[in-house]
């Protein structure tokens, strides 16, 4: 990490500069907005700029900087504890095949986007209301272990001619727990259970 008071105001290697009116992002899966400006500051050059897990974040002053780091730092340990090996193989020991099959291939696409008619096609859903009923069943187990469900998958919701189009993906902490635990395991993924829905 490292930290300069010169800022190159060029597109070069992949840096994005913030524009008026814009916020800082750190270009990558787990970015967090930092909005840093106030109304009334000028649109002057940054003065500050850092290097971050290979992003390039700037800033305008020091005690900026500072924010930036510690609301990042912050959500890094926030994000390495909330899934302890315990408490993921509780959840997924919970879940049903289904959702245990639906949370396998959202976890194969890794941080990309897998949209709805490719999720049904893969897994052998019929509409979106089944897709839905699945979702509700991991939903609903997260919430009763007292996690957010976003912790486990995140949705998005766009219009094309007039018509939802869903897409998901596998949260930033699951993904990593799954990887750390090697989870799913083929046997996962074919034995129905009793689990909670």
């Amino acid at each position: 990490m490292y930290i300069t008071e010169e800022l190159k105001t060029s597109r070069q290697n992949g840096r994005r500069d913030v524009g008026l009116g814009e916020s800082p992002i750190v270009d990558n899966a787990s970015s967090v907005l930092i909005p840093l400006r106030r109304y009334g500051q000028s649109s002057l050059a940054h003065n500050y700029e850092i290097e971050y897990k290979g992003k390039i974040i700037r800033c305008r002053t020091e005690s900026a900087l500072v924010r930036a780091l510690g609301v990042l730092e912050a959500d890094e340990n926030r994000s390495a504890a909330l899934w302890s090996a315990e408490e993921f193989t509780d959840f997924t020991n919970r879940i049903r095949t289904p959702q245990r099959r639906l949370l396998g291939k959202l976890l194969e696409c890794g941080p990309a986007m897998l949209m709805d008619e490719k999720l049904r096609a893969d897994l052998g859903i019929s509409n979106n209301q089944a897709l839905a009923g699945v979702l509700s069943g991991i939903s609903k187990t997260a919430l009763a272990m007292d996690l957010d469900p976003t912790n486990v998958y995140l949705s998005r919701t766009r219009y094309r001619n007039g018509k939802p189009v869903h897409a998901y993906r596998i949260a930033s902490e699951f993904l990593r727990a799954a990887k750390k635990l090697g989870w799913p395991k083929e046997e996962d993924l074919k034995t129905e259970d009793s689990g909670a829905r």
